[in-house]
């Protein structure tokens, strides 16, 4: 559960201009200027901090139908939610911050995180039969799909993913297709391993 709270917690800033209906560039600007996110967004605390632990539950709750313990839900949950409360009232934009707010890394792992559900919606299948494919085949197999168009359709989704997050950011075009690249590589192993 620590590395799906860690994934959340990578896109807080992102997550925070979604939930607030803002550019994710006007919320770096408010806390290069020393504000907190709270200010940034404009919303109170207790609505910010509500909307960003139910982003981060809905993460934990998928990732524990993989089969995770209760405790071990429950844990996650708390963490996800201590690590918030800090974040959010966190004035400036600190280094750690600032490296969440620049990390394509971790949307990329959001994607893969998700890998089965993309299958699912990509091959037109329930999740559960997916799930339930993987069992005995792999990811490719359950799809019905040959291993190039796959990975192709998976890539769009991670592309769509990395414009949104580069969006407002002043990423170089050659950076956004490189971490485009990345992706693409990762989702390639990923459905290999």
């Amino acid at each position: 559960m620590k590395a799906v709270v860690a994934k959340r917690m990578a896109r807080i800033i992102d997550d925070a201009a979604t939930v607030a209906d803002v550019e994710t560039s006007d919320i770096l600007s408010s806390l290069e200027s020393g504000r907190n996110l709270i200010s940034a967004t404009g919303l109170s605390a207790k609505e910010l901090t509500e909307q960003l632990v139910n982003m981060a539950d809905q993460d934990i709750e998928l990732v524990a139908l993989q089969g995770s313990t209760e405790k071990a839900v429950a844990e996650g949950k708390q963490d996800a939610r201590s690590q918030i409360n800090q974040l959010i009232n966190e004035n400036g934009l600190t280094r750690k911050s600032n490296d969440q707010a620049l990390n394509p890394q971790a949307v990329i792992d959001q994607r893969l995180a998700i890998l089965a559900d993309d299958v699912a919606f990509i091959s037109g299948i329930d999740k559960d039969s997916v799930v339930d494919a993987v069992a005995r085949k792999t990811l490719v197999q359950a799809s019905g799909m040959t291993p190039s168009d796959l990975v192709e359709r998976l890539a769009d989704f991670a592309s769509q993913d990395l414009d949104s997050f580069a969006s407002g950011k002043n990423v170089p075009a050659d950076k956004l297709l490189q971490w485009k690249a990345d992706a693409k590589r990762q989702i390639f192993q990923k459905l290999n391993s």
